[in-house]
């Protein structure tokens, strides 16, 4: 019973995750309809998201468009990513090597 308990107050690690994984899904796939104070919270939350993005990736903006610098903030995104992603894929192979190792032998 403490257990359901714990799952209903978040406290559990892995039921996090998994609802905070629930929410993101149903507002992706719009399964929901979302009121207006939630689509004011995304909006708080995506719009300064993407503009630190583009202020991160084009600093020069203020100067003008060129093709260099775009190309410049593109190579910048294109690092972040493989970053990102090489952690990711680390992150993925750590979790499935200790998922191999809590599983019983037969």
């Amino acid at each position: 019973m403490q257990d359901v308990e714990l799952r209903q107050r978040n406290i559990v690690f892995p039921d996090t995750a998994n609802n905070q994984a629930r929410l993101w899904r149903n507002v992706i796939d719009g399964h929901q309809d979302l009121s207006t104070v939630q689509w004011f919270g995304l909006f708080l939350i995506y719009v300064p998201s993407i503009v630190a993005l583009i202020a991160i990736l084009f600093p020069d903006i203020a100067d003008g468009f060129s093709f260099r610098r775009f190309l410049s903030g593109v190579m910048r995104l294109a690092i972040a990513a493989v970053v990102i992603l090489v952690f990711m894929g680390a992150l993925t192979l750590s979790c499935r090597r200790a998922e191999i190792k809590r599983k019983p032998h037969h």
